[in-house]
């Protein structure tokens, strides 16, 4: 009975990471449409691909995928996201989180890594969906990196960030990087932490590609907004942020219920 149920739950995230497949063709397609309106003038354009990626992306995140793989998504603190263009940092525990970032942030610009420009998905996203991609961590790549975000914010974007840098094994929360701190204090656009937990260790580091269980919980809540005027530095903004976040995940998996 138990392999049986193993071998169930194998199924029904295989049959997510199908439909993540066909989702990109849609991706693809709108991809396409924007690149066509954009070559013959269509200013709005742009919003209406911003608006329809994010709808298909909340429709994965927060219904389908959870439906079909038998796991529970849960979003909360929605109205702490301010009415301007903001910072918008969250802890990174799995593949899915910028699914997370991107289904509860409007009119989102999620920064990436620039080792993943080879990805088809992720250089359209770059080219015409206004994302970000830095290279490494020298001062010369975070100006590059500030001044392709200056255009970003320009456009009245919301930036999305990982201040860690990558996935953290175990759920554990990771050094922050300045860039997300910086860029506040630059522009004098909010920080608002988000915190990503889950029931137990899945879709990251160290955990099968395709989890043999279901049942599991991700929870993700925006917090309440920092403002860079209230620090001195992006060092004791980034700290009070860390703060807000690894509270927050504390209490989040407090609250998960206990296994029997």
């Amino acid at each position: 009975m138990e392999r049986l149920r193993r071998i169930s739950a194998r199924l029904r995230i295989a049959a997510c990471y199908a439909i993540y497949a066909a989702a990109n063709v849609l991706f693809m397609a709108a991809a396409l449409a924007l690149l066509a309106a954009r070559s013959a003038g269509i200013e709005s354009a742009g919003l209406a691909a911003n608006s329809f990626l994010r709808f298909l992306v909340r429709l994965l995140a927060f219904r389908i995928f959870p439906l079909v793989g038998g796991y529970g998504v849960e979003a909360g603190g929605l109205e702490n996201a301010p009415p301007k263009p903001s910072v918008y940092v969250f802890n990174h525990i799995s593949y899915l989180d910028p699914l997370f970032a991107l289904a509860i942030v409007p009119n989102a610009a999620v920064v990436v890594k620039g080792k993943y420009d080879s990805v088809l998905a992720i250089w359209i996203l770059t080219r015409l969906f206004d994302f970000v991609s830095i290279g490494g961590g020298s001062r010369a790549d975070l100006e590059q990196a500030m001044e392709k975000l200056s255009r970003v914010v320009g456009l009245g974007r919301n930036i999305v960030i990982f201040p860690e840098g990558t996935r953290m094994p175990g759920g554990r929360l990771g050094d922050f990087k300045s860039m997300a701190f910086r860029l506040s204090r630059r522009f004098g656009m909010d920080v608002v932490p988000g915190a990503i937990v889950s029931s137990e260790p899945v879709f990251t580091r160290g955990t099968p590609l395709i989890p043999d269980r279901n049942g599991f919980l991700f929870s993700i809540r925006l917090l309440g907004p920092l403002h860079p005027g209230d620090f001195d530095s992006a060092d004791s903004l980034s700290a009070a942020a860390y703060r807000a976040i690894s509270r927050a995940c504390k209490d989040m998996r407090a609250s998960f219920p206990k296994k029997t």
